[in-house]
């Protein structure tokens, strides 16, 4: 990082776009170029594009819900908000995101770790709607928020 015309900038050949600058700084000099909103919209889209160079049902998704915690899990993210929920499988990435995000909802919170209540969990914390990623992948025909929850072990 370095500040030129007095505006933060990333050096580029190192970033790793890993945003931890971005939850780190303690001056927060960093900020979304555009609302959170467009940026789950462009997410959907990212992960559309990289879909489409995959054969059709070729492609499986598992989504490890545990040590679920506030911030990204690639920086320092704080504790746990729920207790392990367990890992899912689905050929749908749509529904296998809709479905971790209602698991997170029905899970018992951790006493001290937030405030917040569900529906949404994790986007009250982060003050945005889960489902806009979600709803736009849907419309992309990536999967569907339906989905029907088959327990294998417990």
């Amino acid at each position: 990082m370095s500040i030129k015309n007095g505006k933060s900038e990333r050096d580029l050949a190192k970033c790793m776009y890993c945003q931890t600058c971005f939850f780190s700084c303690p001056r927060s000099a960093f900020h979304w170029p555009e609302s959170m909103d467009a940026f789950q919209v462009n997410l959907a889209h990212a992960a559309y594009a990289v879909l489409e160079s995959f054969k059709k049902r070729k492609v499986g998704f598992l989504n490890f819900i545990q040590d679920v915690t506030p911030l990204c899990d690639c920086i320092q993210a704080g504790l746990p908000v729920v207790q392990d929920v367990g890992i899912l499988a689905s050929l749908d990435p749509v529904a296998i995101d809709k479905a971790s995000i209602d698991l997170i909802d029905r899970s018992p919170v951790i006493p001290g770790s937030t405030s917040v209540k569900p529906p949404d969990i994790l986007g009250k914390i982060h003050n945005i709607n889960s489902l806009i990623q979600m709803q736009i992948a849907g419309k992309l025909n990536l999967g569907a928020t339906r989905y029907r929850l088959i327990e294998i072990l417990k």
